[in-house]
């Protein structure tokens, strides 16, 4: 990976955009989030379309799953949708979806639109659902725009453009646990997209899994449901069992493939030590929260900060396996930008009356805004 760039174009433009979403925050139009949402999610799209996956990995060495996901879209337009599985660089059989998602881009001849949408969903998606907080539990006119800027300050843009799959997973089990867990839309209309979303990612099952402990958990004792799920991110020899025992199907082959890749193959030593630290950090300041979520009264929330409870226990538990870790922890800015209520932060933007609460949010964003800028991760991006 070249080490040597120290801000390209893209970079630069992305951080005026960012510092564009940081100064509106002091004008009025944060009292029309809805405005504020729109604005920035189209700018962080546009800039996704132009985005040049195969420039930055042979000039800037810097290899992304968008780059693959454009050596399949010419795969798709060369043999149709039936086309030989030896032409293609992901298993496809598997998620359905993306296939559908990748195949259609790939026919617009238009590839820049595939981390268009991916920006899209990720970004619109979380932003509808702060509009709907914000609108029904009556919270001040600078709610959902704050929210939506921390949610982007604490989520890895090159991530959301690039890697597609999980991006646009998580966005919508971020969703329909909303659905479920607070607007109380019936369960089994939820477990049927829960499962849905196992046709865009397996790890979605493992999501699901968390959120079944949720409903078996309350019949007993809190603090042994917590200790189990901290370890469970270990058992992964007796999950592979049980896979095994399931049949040998391509999805669950392709499950025990992946579990064997990251876990025992070459992959399972790489690691980058400062996105452990920032997992690490994402989880201190989700049980802080939750901490002061302690005291108040929770509400239509109280299942969701339940499960808030078991899902940061369980990503404490599973950083001994750096994808696994990395990939679960990206999921906690969603429950972090809930969890920053306005209960727990007060005095939104006047710096000088700021809270225990709204300091630790400030310092999470800012470590994570430096990572982000004066790494790799933005710096080899490219137009």
């Amino acid at each position: 990976m070249n080490m040597n760039i120290y801000f390209s174009d893209f970079s630069f433009c992305l951080l005026v955009v960012t510092l564009m979403m940081l100064a509106m925050l002091k004008t009025s139009i944060v009292k029309r989030p809805k405005q504020y949402i729109v604005i920035f999610v189209f700018l962080l799209s546009v800039m996704a379309f132009f985005f040049d996956p195969i420039k930055a990995w042979i000039n800037n060495g810097n290899y992304t799953d968008l780059y693959r996901f454009y050596l399949d879209m010419n795969a798709f337009r060369a043999h149709g949708w039936d086309g030989n599985n030896v032409y293609f660089r992901t298993a496809y059989y598997n998620v359905p979806l993306v296939k559908l998602l990748v195949y259609a881009v790939s026919w617009t001849n238009c590839y820049g639109l595939l981390a268009m949408i991916a920006s899209l969903i990720a970004y619109g998606g979380l932003g509808q659902v702060l509009i709907d907080i914000q609108k029904t539990d009556h919270q001040s006119n600078q709610y959902a725009a704050i929210r939506f800027f921390i949610f982007v300050a604490l989520i890895n843009y090159k991530v959301v453009i690039t890697n597609i799959r999980m991006p646009i997973g998580l966005t919508l089990f971020f969703i329909i646990l909303y659905l479920d867990l607070v607007k109380k839309v019936p369960f089994y209309k939820c477990l049927l997209l829960y499962i849905s979303l196992g046709a865009i990612h397996s790890i979605f099952l493992l999501f699901l899994l968390l959120r079944l402990i949720l409903f078996v958990g309350k019949n007993y004792n809190k603090y042994w449901v917590y200790l189990i799920v901290l370890f469970s991110g270990s058992f992964v020899s007796l999950a592979t069992r049980f896979l095994q025992r399931l049949g040998n199907s391509n999805y669950i082959l392709n499950i025990l493939g992946k579990i064997d890749f990251y876990t025992t193959g070459s992959k399972s030593e790489y690691y980058e030590l400062p996105i452990i630290i920032l997992g690490v950090v994402k989880i201190l300041v989700t049980l802080y929260l939750l901490y002061k979520w302690k005291n108040k009264e929770n509400g239509k929330y109280e299942e969701l900060i339940r499960f808030t409870q078991i899902f940061s226990i369980f990503c404490a538990g599973t950083i001994w396996n750096y994808y696994l870790f990395a990939r679960m922890t990206n999921f906690l800015p969603y429950l972090i930008v809930v969890l920053a209520n306005q209960n727990v932060m007060q005095t939104s933007m006047n710096f000088k009356k700021m809270h225990y609460s709204e300091l630790v949010i400030l310092l999470l964003c800012s470590l994570h805004l430096a990572y982000y800028f004066l790494s790799y991760q933005y710096r080899v991006m490219c137009f």
